[in-house]
């Protein structure tokens, strides 16, 4: 009788600890498995007021948000970021998210950041419509105010085992969105674009500002493009020789992988550590297209008949204009077309010039350091050590400050 009961008796905690998973499982919120799980946001006090954002302002912060914890049933590791848009049900070619985080029930939003983030949602605004609506006029200061819709996005660390589902994937919360009327910043001095790269059709995988011309090859300005005046950003292309064997990715900063363009399951990716290289189904030249404001990407086959030449080589002010001229070194793997070099210069003016002869070709432009405005005139470049970057097939230079 005595090992009849202990063997009972060690039988009991089984069975308890049993009852226990069971009962957690069916604590966890089915809403967390089917999306649907949402949390409180709470009003700004003064939300009704229009908040007009200065100049001087950018590094402030510009508000602190509350909301209550989600309830997915259980505990788990909460991360809390921004989603904003000027449409209130937050379609996804329209939602843009802002760099904050959080792992509490706060999170503030940048000045900088939410300025940038209207900016660029009035971008997707103009680009949806084909001519595009005014912003701001040439006696304006200041851009419309706009209605703008935040709302707080939760994700939890792990996938938690539930009752209808023995591997559930515990989808984020979304919070109730608050609508803010702001007057955003724009300069009215001219953008300066921020520059993309390829890498891995030049000289090898070096991933670093040094590269800059060899392995990492810099997509070119769209000429006479307005790019977003805060962070540079808008539309680059690059038309390349590609063969099928040659992998590559684009990146936004060298010395990093954080902004990176890759592929995977569902095409091109961004942001995606583990994505694939790029490639192509057949050898032959195709144009790379990159909307910086919407993060997509397209290739597609290009009809270019390049010319050859000798050399091309910088001619100029700092030089007199005589033939005593730097010329430039052709990119390994460029097929010949992009060309790269270092060179100090004063102020003045500068060109590009094909084998030494006028009659042959020159390029030039209307804007330093990058060639947004190309044109048959001097280029006015700044004092100042470089390496510059020149694609023959678009004219489009760069001058990286050295």
């Amino acid at each position: 009788m005595k090992k009849i009961a202990f063997i009972l008796a060690l039988g009991m905690p089984l069975a308890f600890m049993s009852c226990e998973k069971d009962d957690a499982k069916s604590m966890i919120n089915i809403e967390s498995q089917t999306g649907t799980l949402s949390f409180k946001l709470f009003d700004l006090e003064d939300s009704s007021e229009i908040f007009e954002i200065l100049e001087e302002n950018m590094s402030e912060v510009f508000k602190t948000l509350s909301y209550e914890r989600p309830d997915f049933g259980i505990t788990l590791a909460h991360t809390y970021s921004l989603e904003a848009s000027l449409d209130e049900t937050f379609p996804t070619s329209k939602t843009i998210a802002l760099t904050s985080s959080s792992n509490d029930e706060e999170i503030e939003i940048v000045t900088t950041n939410i300025n940038t983030t209207i900016l660029r949602l009035i971008a997707l605004e103009e680009t949806e419509q084909e001519n595009g609506a005014e912003t701001r006029t040439d006696d304006e200061d200041l851009i419309p105010v706009q209605k703008v819709y935040i709302r707080v996005k939760c994700v939890v660390s792990t996938a938690t085992e539930g009752p209808t589902n023995p591997n559930p994937i515990v989808k984020p919360a979304y919070s109730n969105p608050i609508a803010l009327s702001i007057r955003p910043f724009q300069s009215k001095e001219a953008a300066i674009p921020a520059t993309y790269y390829i890498i891995g059709l030049g000289d090898g995988w070096d991933n670093d500002p040094a590269f800059i011309g060899t392995s990492l090859i810099p997509l070119s300005m769209t000429p006479n493009y307005e790019y977003d005046a805060i962070e540079g950003h808008g539309i680059f292309t690059h038309t390349a020789y590609i063969r099928d064997d040659q992998g590559f990715k684009l990146i936004g900063t060298p010395g990093n992988w954080d902004d990176q363009w890759g592929t995977g399951d569902a095409g091109y990716v961004f942001q995606d550590g583990g994505s694939g290289n790029i490639t192509v189904p057949a050898n032959g030249f195709y144009t790379i297209t990159l909307n910086t404001i919407t993060n997509e990407l397209s290739i597609d086959p290009a009809t270019v008949t390049p010319v050859e030449y000798q050399f091309i080589e910088l001619i100029g002010d700092y030089n007199g204009w005589s033939n005593e001229t730097v010329v430039l070194n052709i990119t390994p793997g460029s097929n010949g077309y992009i060309w790269y070099t270092d060179i100090t210069i004063p102020d003045g003016g500068i060109k590009f010039r094909a084998d030494g002869d006028w009659a042959v070709k020159d390029w030039g432009g209307d804007t330093f350091p990058f060639c947004t405005k190309p044109s048959g005139g001097n280029i006015p470049a700044t004092e100042g050590s470089y390496r510059v970057v020149f694609n023959q097939l678009d004219g489009c230079y760069m001058f990286f400050k050295k």
